[in-house]
């Protein structure tokens, strides 16, 4: 499967998650985030059309990093 799956995955998710559809959120997720655990389990290589190249795996790993955050709340600050 290419990198743009995988991140059309990942952002899914976040969105679905911020419109507060947490099962249909971690589903997409989900699916990302085994996608990505995947390409990076295996010897890194550039890619081509059909598999991703890195650059695109590389910015589905940043983006399954921010959906990460998404899901925790903010951190409280003290004053």
């Amino acid at each position: 499967a290419s990198s743009c799956v995988a991140t059309t995955h990942i952002l899914q998710g976040m969105a679905l998650s911020r419109l507060g559809k947490d099962q249909e959120a971690d589903a997409e997720l989900k699916i990302g985030k085994q996608m990505v655990s995947e390409k990076f389990q295996k010897k890194l290589e550039w890619g081509d059309n059909r598999s991703g190249v890195l650059p695109g795996w590389l910015m589905a790993r940043i983006f399954l990093r921010e959906a990460d955050g998404q899901a925790k709340p903010p951190a409280q600050t003290t004053r």
